[in-house]
């Protein structure tokens, strides 16, 4: 296991385009690194390859899903921040038994979520 590299780009999964282009804005507005993933499987595999900083992560994702990523990324390394964001509120409490740090509900105030990125950026 690694310990948090601080430096390391944000890890962003969701399979819808929007919500991606959405949370890159927030973190280009703040200077922060990030990679985006389309799916639960791109991200495992993007996850392995650039070992993140944080990981945030939807739930409702084909092939591999946001609970199941988490679980992945918890054996591998359960010290990397992951926040799990949902518009199904009755998954979140499931996210955060999975090992989520943090479950974000959509629609969410984008300045709430940059406070959750830099609370676990910041050393």
């Amino acid at each position: 296991m690694e310990p948090v590299n601080s430096n390391a780009p944000v890890l962003i999964v969701d399979d819808e385009v929007g919500f991606r282009e959405l949370i890159s804005t927030v973190l280009g507005l703040s200077n922060i690194k990030y990679v985006m993933a389309v799916d639960g499987s791109d991200a495992w595999k993007k996850f392995n390859e650039i070992k993140p900083s944080i990981v945030i992560t939807d739930l409702q994702m084909p092939i591999i899903t946001g609970l199941e990523l988490i679980e992945l990324i918890r054996s591998a390394n359960p010290l990397i921040p992951v926040v799990a964001i949902s518009s199904a509120s009755d998954m979140l409490a499931d996210a955060l038994r999975a090992g989520a740090n943090e479950a974000i509900e959509k629609p969410f105030s984008i300045d709430y979520l940059e406070g959750v990125i830099k609370k676990y950026l910041l050393p």
